[in-house]
């Protein structure tokens, strides 16, 4: 409850349960005056603290409650009479405090104690993150194939130009290793599907094996990164680092000219890969991977130069040598 320093204080303040107002020790309860809807100070008394008995009798007819007025005036006499002594108490200590709710306490922020009052709405939000934030269950596993690796960025890494949201919903499970490997469909089903990579047909198939071991994906991928060096002036260094960039992308604040068609092109790999790994899965079909990527990114190619020409010409001219454009028509160089 807040201080009470005037009269409004006092009137605001619930009679019923409150002890603040005891009648021999105990509170006062009336389930007449309850079931009314009188329940501050307010609803029953005047200014000079006289109960308003008729304003009580005529709202409890209203609203068909059964009471006797003898009962009323009983109760109504007993909250005065602790209303008066509590507005008395006040009137000899000028404040009395029923419960003070005042945060007085000091929290560090940058290594400063500061007053709770003062701290802004945004730096409590970064406390309670701070406090309740875990690192995800991806993060601890992919640090763990890859030792060394800052996890945090593969959030921040992919995306490309205008990629459609399928593709952006398998780099989404890819990053949080939510795909259905045949290890983990052999576990559902065991009769209908087998653990073995259905391209390859070699090894168990994990996600890295989907998406980097397996024999016909390295030739794959090796077709792309030749590539991508090539094209785009991209050279990107180790092989874990290109294994990395198959996996998640460039970061989207890369500096370099050509993050986004970059990005745009190992989005397309990653589907490729997962779709013919489908095809040889679900309708035992076997396609081959390089001609099923340059059918799928050519015509991404083609909806983006219809769609978007200005975009599509801003990149055309960035000096890489990936694609080129005569009379309307797109000719991939791979």
């Amino acid at each position: 409850m807040p201080i009470c320093r005037n009269k409004e204080d006092v009137f605001r303040l619930p009679f019923l349960k409150n002890p603040c107002f005891l009648h021999k020790g105990k509170t006062i309860t009336s389930s007449h005056l309850m079931e009314a809807g009188l329940l501050w100070i307010r609803d029953i008394m005047n200014d000079d603290f006289s109960v308003k008995l008729d304003f009580i009798f005529g709202v409890l007819k209203n609203k068909n409650i059964n009471f006797r007025k003898c009962s009323i005036r009983s109760i109504t006499e007993k909250i005065k009479n602790t209303v008066t002594l509590f507005w008395e108490r006040i009137m000899q200590t000028k404040d009395i405090s029923m419960q003070n709710d005042d945060l007085n306490f000091l929290l560090c922020q940058n290594n400063n104690p500061v007053p709770v009052q003062e701290i802004k709405t945004k730096a409590w939000y970064k406390l309670l993150i701070a406090e309740i934030k875990r690192t995800p269950t991806t993060e601890k596993i992919w640090a763990q194939i890859f030792p060394g690796f800052n996890t945090k960025s593969i959030w921040t890494s992919g995306g490309g130009l205008f990629t459609p949201p399928t593709l952006q919903h398998l780099d989404f499970k890819i990053k949080h290793r939510r795909i259905f490997t045949g290890i983990v469909l052999h576990q559902i089903n065991k009769g209908k599907y087998e653990r073995k990579c259905k391209k390859c047909n070699e090894q168990d198939e994990d996600l890295e094996h989907l998406f980097l071991d397996c024999s016909l994906v390295r030739a794959f991928y090796s077709t792309i990164r030749r590539t991508i060096q090539s094209a785009c002036n991209f050279h990107c260094g180790s092989d874990t680092k290109w294994t990395l960039l198959f996996l998640f992308g460039l970061k989207k604040n890369s500096a370099h000219q050509h993050t986004h068609i970059i990005n745009t092109i190992l989005s397309y790999t990653r589907f490729s890969v997962w779709t013919v790994r489908n095809y040889a899965l679900y309708e035992n079909r076997t396609l081959s991977l390089l001609p099923f990527f340059k059918t799928l990114f050519l015509n991404h190619l083609k909806n983006c130069f219809f769609a978007i020409p200005d975009t599509f010409n801003q990149l055309l001219n960035t000096g890489h040598t990936l694609f080129t454009v005569h009379q309307n028509n797109i000719t991939l160089n791979l």
